[in-house]
């Protein structure tokens, strides 16, 4: 179930790279300006910004609904380790969700 990880590592990676690219926005001079000052530029980092933002929001909301399904588990049952994983596997189709979107962030930069 480690899909959202991936998740978790394309937002990592996206961050790096957006602070990256705003540093050299900020850097770069063409026409005697920082190409940050243009248009282009500009819109390319907020729509970056944008979707780390969405994919993180995403991200811990189903982290957060992951972990309140294991919450009430009871830890001596002597299910315990099977419990878990039904709980999780609940959560498949949203963590695949966040697995292809942080990945196609990441590929769309």
């Amino acid at each position: 179930m480690g899909r959202y990880k991936l998740a978790s590592s394309a937002i990592g990676g996206a961050r790096n790279s957006l602070r990256d690219a705003i540093r050299y926005a900020k850097d770069r001079i063409a026409f005697g300006k920082p190409i940050s000052s243009f248009r282009p530029g500009a819109g390319k980092i907020a729509q970056s910004a944008a979707e780390i933002y969405a994919t993180e929001a995403v991200l811990y909301r189903v982290v957060g609904a992951i972990d309140a399904a294991l919450a009430g588990l009871d830890k001596n049952s002597p299910t315990f380790t099977q419990d878990v994983q039904k709980r999780i596997e609940e959560f498949a189709v949203e963590c695949s969700i966040l697995k292809v979107f942080g990945s196609e962030m990441v590929d769309g930069w």
